[in-house]
């Protein structure tokens, strides 16, 4: 299993909506990928108040960085969730 660390910056404003398009995007299209395991919600970070923390638990990296980036859910996922993102975001990977 691979744990993947999110950190996203949230424009000022866009908290509450950030969340719940992220809850959605974690269930509906996430959620359906093949290898995809899970998502943990962590919150908000103290010393930078407007970027978010989460967890995703994929079966492997592949799973993560081969079969969803080159999915259509990718698209949709950004789709969704990103007008709220202010930059990128930081992902990284851990073995389990």
């Amino acid at each position: 299993m691979v744990t993947e660390l999110g950190l996203i910056d949230v424009l000022p404003g866009h908290k509450e909506d950030f969340e719940r398009d992220m809850a959605y995007a974690a269930e509906h299209i996430i959620g359906p990928s093949e290898g995809f395991l899970g998502y943990t919600p962590y919150g908000w970070g103290i010393e930078n108040p407007n970027r978010f923390m989460f967890l995703a638990r994929w079966e492997t990296i592949e799973h993560h960085k081969v079969i969803f980036w080159n999915s259509p859910a990718l698209q949709q996922f950004v789709d969704v969730v990103g007008p709220h993102m202010d930059g990128a975001g930081s992902f990284e990977h851990y073995s389990q």
